[in-house]
């Protein structure tokens, strides 16, 4: 299909928005009713506001400086959090778009947005303007709940005094049929020689990925750097990507892309001395009520990084009454990277039900706890919510939202499960890693066969509830899994070590980025790590594998299978591409009770294969023996 609506196209808006002279209230570039009232402001009423909008001091109708038309409305600074708003009922769970204009004059503190607030609580917030501009879009898409209701609010906060914004030309109706998604939506990139892939999603009517879409995506760079990659790019299975190159100056970059007749999409970088940096992580899972404290923590962290590990992954820590920040030092000293969830702080001041999902309320949370936790060099990143439901979406995005802007350089994340609620929660939160939890050992399932009967799912196994999950992931966002090495009561059975193995290789085959193993501590009836020597010697074995390959796989993205396997009764090639377009493989034995003699082959694909451990290069078809659950890593070379 062709991404395509009838209608004027974007860059015709932007010509017209680019030249000096007030112009007729412009028709949005897409179809449908405008559903506002009075939404260019055109229309006074008796006391000289624009009619249909609640009056606010500091704000006015203003002749001469429209978008569109002659009149916009006009805020003065300074300001407290301020919005002006029109109440409306909308058709239930069906797609909006707001979208809007704004610039802004002499505006160095505060932020300007629009946005879309439920009458059940929550919002759904545009892009913001925090510096002066000329116009510029703001938009955002939005799905109503069961009863429609709600209101458009235009939002002015913390304004500095002599700060002048303009609000102009406002639309609201139902979404496209057709639309784009760009990640990634916040972060920051190293100033000197950093990179970001940056990725387009294109959306058919249903919010489907328009797999067979023909478009090209054209991307645009406000600030300094370079875009390298094709541009337009062209859109495959869906998806089109660019790279931004920074050149070593400050400050925020916004980076626009199109599509000829759709709303755009852009997103904003912040260029700083650190930048989000991905490495790929290796680590523990643990519970901070089990393991806390300075002396705990230092203990610990000794014993990790000794056996090759240099990440944890640790939830439910205490930061306002127990101190668990605290054991942050241990781990600043050791060098082992921490990605924390402040779990009973949060439970206490996010969660309950009582307390609504308001986006102050959530950014007071946030930046308290960056405060005080980003202060650690050994903090890697922000864990925010484990193993949600759909039901907690109106909580988690937010609060996701939160800590990504308080901390653009490190990422912000929630633990995900399940088909039909991880992917979808992953698309409405867009953390900055897809972090999903898989335990494919279940209580009644026969060594190696992973189907699983754990999580509910008897036609589902490790590869293909992965893929299922990952579908819709752009591979410019990394892929970090938690494995399995616990029992849990009649659900889940404790793996064995060929196991173990098995699950370490398909994960790196599937293109995971960084795992982490569940559990350290034993509680709740399963016995953890720590007390289980055999596994941990396991866990820490394969850790110092991929470790040592990991500078090859970061670069790796997964692509369709390429390759045949013969020798397997359930066979495991799993096809893999460098950014810099080699061809890699994994090769995994599935079978965990016996050692299998296994060769490969492409009839798509030429070259012989070099072991990535070994450095041994083999021709395709060589057989090779491969120990219960074990799996190899090939480039293919001429």
């Amino acid at each position: 299909m062709t991404l395509y609506r009838q209608g004027k196209l974007i860059g015709v808006v932007l010509m017209l928005a680019a030249c000096n002279m007030a112009q007729p209230p412009a028709e949005p570039h897409w179809q449908g009713p405008n559903l506002l009232r009075n939404p260019s402001f055109e229309t006074l009423g008796s006391d000289g506001y624009p009619a249909e909008w609640q009056w606010r001091e500091g704000s006015g109708a203003d002749r001469g400086s429209a978008h569109a038309g002659e009149v916009a409305l006009k805020i003065s600074g300074p300001s407290a959090e301020v919005y002006t708003t029109q109440s409306l009922e909308l058709q239930p769970h069906t797609p909006y778009l707001l979208h809007g204009w704004v610039r802004a004059r002499n505006l160095s503190t505060g932020e300007v947005r629009l946005r879309w607030a439920p009458a059940s609580g929550g919002s759904s917030d545009t892009q913001s303007v925090r510096s002066s501009t000329d116009w510029r879009e703001l938009w955002t898409v939005f799905t109503t709940e069961s009863d429609g209701r709600g209101r458009v609010d235009l939002v002015w906060e913390g304004l500095n005094a002599g700060a002048e914004v303009w609000i102009d030309d406002l639309y609201l109706g139902v979404a496209p049929s057709a639309s784009l998604e760009i990640y990634p939506q916040a972060r920051s990139v190293r100033q000197q020689g950093g990179e970001v892939a940056v990725a387009v999603r294109l959306l058919d009517a249903s919010g489907q990925t328009a797999t067979e879409a023909q478009d090209t995506v054209r991307f645009g760079l406000e600030g300094s750097g370079r875009l390298v990659g094709p541009n337009p790019a062209p859109a495959q299975d869906g998806w089109a990507y660019i790279t931004y190159q920074s050149d070593g100056g400050s400050g925020p970059v916004t980076i626009r892309a199109e599509v000829g007749g759709l709303p755009p999409v852009a997103t904003t970088l912040q260029r700083s001395a650190q930048g989000m940096e991905f490495g790929f992580p290796l680590g523990l899972f643990e519970d901070a009520n089990m393991t806390h404290g300075y002396d705990e923590m230092k203990r610990w962290a000794t014993e990790l990084k000794a056996r090759g590990f240099d990440a944890v992954m640790l939830i439910n820590a205490n930061v306002a009454n127990r101190g668990d920040d605290d054991g942050l030092r241990a781990t600043d000293e050791a060098g082992l990277e921490v990605y924390f969830n402040p779990g009973d702080d949060l439970n206490r001041e996010w969660w309950p039900e009582e307390i609504p999902p308001d986006p102050a309320r959530a950014r007071s949370i946030a930046q308290e706890l960056v405060k005080r936790l980003s202060l650690h060099p050994s903090l890697g990143g922000y864990y925010v919510a484990d193993e949600p439901f759909l039901k907690d979406v109106p909580k988690v995005a937010p609060l996701q939202k939160a800590f990504q802007e308080a901390d653009f350089d490190r990422p912000s994340m929630s633990v995900l499960i399940g088909r039909g609620r991880g992917e979808l929660i992953y698309q409405q939160t867009r953390p900055d890693v897809m972090l999903l939890d898989v335990y494919p050992v279940g209580y009644s399932n026969a060594v190696g066969d992973f189907t699983l009967r754990g999580f509910g799912y008897s036609d589902l196994d490790f590869v293909s509830y992965l893929r299922l999950l990952t579908k819709d992931k752009p591979r410019s966002v990394p892929l970090w899994l938690i494995l399995q090495t616990h029992s849990f009561e009649d659900q889940l059975r404790e793996p064995t070590p060929s196991e173990v193995r098995a699950q370490n290789w398909l994960a790196v085959g599937e293109g995971a980025k960084g795992i982490f193993w569940f559990i350290y501590s034993s509680q709740q009836g399963w016995r953890g790590l720590r007390d289980n020597p055999t596994l941990y010697d396991e866990v820490s074995h394969q850790a110092r594998r991929v470790a040592a390959l990991r500078g090859v796989l970061k670069e790796l993205f997964k692509v369709p299978d390429r390759f045949e396997v013969s020798g397997a009764d359930v066979p495991y090639a799993s096809s893999l591409q460098h950014r810099d377009g080699r061809h890699f493989l994994v090769v995994v034995n599935r079978d965990c009770q016996s050692p299998r003699r296994l060769a490969v082959r492409s009839d798509e694909i030429q070259g012989r294969l070099r072991d990535l451990e070994s450095g041994q290069v083999y021709a395709q078809g060589t057989e090779l023996e491969y120990a219960p659950g074990d799996g190899r890593v090939f480039e293919v070379v001429p």
